[in-house]
Parts: C-alpha cells; structure tokens; sequence
C-alpha cells in the first residue's frame, strides 16, 4: 500500500485516505478545508496578505496566484503521480508571497 505523501496530513487522515477507493467528493472537501484552516503554508500566507497589502487587487492576485500554484501540485500528484517536495513548494510560496 502507497504511503499518503502530502505534507500536513494528519496520520489518522493517511490511514483514510490510504483506505478510500473512487469519488468521496464530501470527506475530501472536508479535508481539505481541514488542512486550509490548519496548514501552517496557508495561516502564513494568510498573515503575510493581512499585514503586507493593503490594495485589494493585490489581495486578489496574491490569493488567485496561491491557490493556482497549490491546486497544479495537488492536480500532478493525483492525477499523473508526480511528488513534489513540499519544503521546496513552501519555498517557493514564501519566495513569491515575498515578491
């Protein structure tokens, strides 16, 4: 059985996921609202939005962009596979955030 190699998942969460076959459309989203209000990448995004903009066109783009960027690597691991270190995605979040 394949490890759940998302980073933030709970262990009680893994052993779920690891269990689930075909389309759970509601725990996933439970899930996922899960990891966004308790995702330390996301209340640090959050933070950074609050304290550093001020215009909300540049509150748009910065969330528009971060979300983007976090659904493209949810998409390439579950649909073709592909693992991507979640420090170099936090990384790379935090770099751009900072731009």
């Amino acid at each position: 059985m394949n490890d759940a190699l998302a980073h933030a998942v709970a262990e009680g969460d893994k052993g779920y996921i690891q269990e689930v076959a075909g389309v759970n459309l509601i725990p996933f989203t439970y899930l996922g609202a899960k990891h966004m209000a308790t995702g330390y990448d996301h209340i640090l995004f959050l933070f950074g939005v609050i304290f550093f903009l001020y215009r909300m066109k540049h509150i748009a783009l910065y969330v528009t962009l971060f979300a983007i960027g976090h659904s493209t690597t949810m998409l390439l691991g579950v649909y073709f596979n592909i693992g991507i270190n979640s420090y170099l995605i936090d990384a790379i979040i935090g770099l751009v955030s900072g731009l």
